[in-house]
């Protein structure tokens, strides 16, 4: 008949604690890689979104002569600005509504889109490029204010 020794220890070894932290480092490290990207991939899009969005709104409001007036889109380094007026420049801007993107992501290509009155033609045609560290979007607008994405 064998009998056993009932061990009395009610820890966990040095060893085992190391294991346990060393392994909540490696998931901490991974998931906090994986999160970071995410975040800006989800600003991009966000971004994306809210420049197509405006795009459509200075389009409709100059399809609809919201005030009998031209309406369009400026980007700026974190803005964008739908106006109403013949340019940036000679807006009015009590009419101005604006946006603010993150500063971590670039644009290049297209800045300042007016829509004709009636038609919503754009007077200027092609992309909007807008970048972070790892990834990219474009916004391409092409001369019937048909915009692709």
């Amino acid at each position: 008949m064998k009998i056993w020794k009932q061990n009395n220890n009610k820890g966990f070894s040095l060893l085992e604690v190391l294991l346990v932290v060393a392994l909540i480092g490696i998931v901490a490290g991974f998931s906090a890689v994986v999160y970071t990207d995410f975040q800006t991939r989800n600003e991009l899009d966000l971004t994306t979104q809210k420049i197509a969005q405006s795009l459509r709104t200075a389009q409709l409001n100059s399809q609809t002569m919201k005030n009998d007036s031209t309406w369009g889109v400026y980007i700026a380094s974190n803005e964008i600005t739908v106006f109403e007026g013949p340019d940036y420049a000679g807006r009015n801007v009590d009419s101005d509504f604006i946006q603010t993107f993150s500063t971590s992501i670039s644009h290049t290509g297209l800045d300042e889109i007016v829509f004709s009155k009636y038609y919503g033609v754009p007077d200027t045609t092609g992309a909007i490029n807008l970048a972070t560290t790892n990834n990219s979007s474009q916004l391409t607008l092409n001369e019937k204010g048909t915009l692709d994405y």
